[in-house]
Formats: C-alpha cells, structure tokens, sequence
C-alpha cells in the first residue's frame, strides 16, 4: 500500500485519467526515493529513473534541465493547492502544554506572515541561516510567489485526502470535517 503524498495524487490522477478500477495502475512503474536522490536520477539522464512527482525547491531545478518537462501537477488532481505537510504531536501535549502549542502556532503565524509580505528579506534569511548554495534569494521568491505553491498555516484542501483514502480502503472512517483530525487549537482557521 503506498501512503506518500505523491503516490496518493499518482492514483487520484490515474482514477482520472483510466477510471477508478485502474486507480493503481501506474503504482508498478514506481519506486520510493528521497527527493534529492530522484532529482539527481532525472537530471542526470544516466538512470531508469526518468520521472520524479517533485517538490520545490527540486522541481524548480529538474525544470531548468533541457527535455525535462512538467507531465502533471498535483494541484490539477486536487483542484487547487493543498496542504501536504503538516506538524503533528500527540494529544497529551496538547492537554498538558497548551502554551507550547499556541506559542509554536503563534510563531507560525508570524513566520508566515513575514514570508507574505517580505519574501526577499525572508529568503536572503534563510539563505544566510542554512548555508544555501544551490539556490539563490530570486529563486526562493520565485518558488514563494508560484500559484502552485501556497506556505501558510491553515489546512487546505485536506479533505479530498481524505475521502480518496477512505474510498480505497486505507482509512476505515470518513472524517465529517477537516477539524476530525487537526487539534482545536487550529479550528478557528478557515480550513478545508
């Protein structure tokens, strides 16, 4: 059974294109591998590896490659940006540190806020804290500013993950909500 982000769209795209019955169809062409690994096996032409459903900042650089090329975007299957990484912790943290969290959330949200309206002052920061040496403060802001891409804190499009693996089986119950599976500290965000 294959649980990664990129797999789940894969077979959300499959549905599509061939029907619900071949949802899986491509799964057999696929292999699990780190993002760096994958994007070093396209770009390099030298390995059977010849595709990679990609996150930026690597996607960005495989399309720099001459005779690569986009086949499919995630947001095309999902119909919009979703939120595909979130932070979790287990509930016990939630009750009895609450402060943690509204203070990480907090943070967050400022992170956050910062990025939107100064993308360049914020990625010549992480430039100069992470010792980047690939990228480039331009191409942070231009990866900040792609409508494919959205940083924020509020659950997006969520439940379209949701209901395609309970459709097929990987979770048993179909969340009501968004909120069935984020804690309450985050409700009171326009989620979906």
């Amino acid at each position: 059974m294959k649980i990664s982000v990129q797999a789940i769209v894969l077979q959300m795209a499959a549905a599509k294109a061939f029907g619900q019955d071949k949802r899986m169809a491509l799964d057999a062409m696929t292999v699990s591998m780190g993002h760096p690994t994958a994007t070093i096996a396209v770009i390099s032409g030298k390995s059977e590896v010849n595709s990679h459903f990609s996150y930026p900042p690597y996607s960005y650089e495989e399309l720099r490659t001459p005779g690569v090329h986009a086949v499919l975007w995630a947001n095309d299957v999902t119909n919009g940006p979703a939120t595909t990484i979130q932070v979790v912790t287990p509930k016990r943290v939630t009750q009895e540190h609450p402060q943690w969290v509204d203070a990480w959330l907090g943070a967050q949200r400022e992170a956050s806020d910062f990025i939107d309206h100064h993308a360049h002052e914020a990625a010549e920061m992480y430039i100069a804290m992470t010792n980047e040496k690939k990228l480039s403060a331009e191409d942070l802001v231009t990866i900040l500013g792609d409508p494919q891409v959205r940083i924020g804190i509020t659950p997006s499009n969520t439940m379209i993950f949701a209901r395609y693996m309970h459709e097929v089986g990987t979770i048993s119950h179909l969340p009501a909500s968004w909120k069935d599976y984020f804690w309450p500290v985050a409700h009171g965000l326009a989620g979906s």
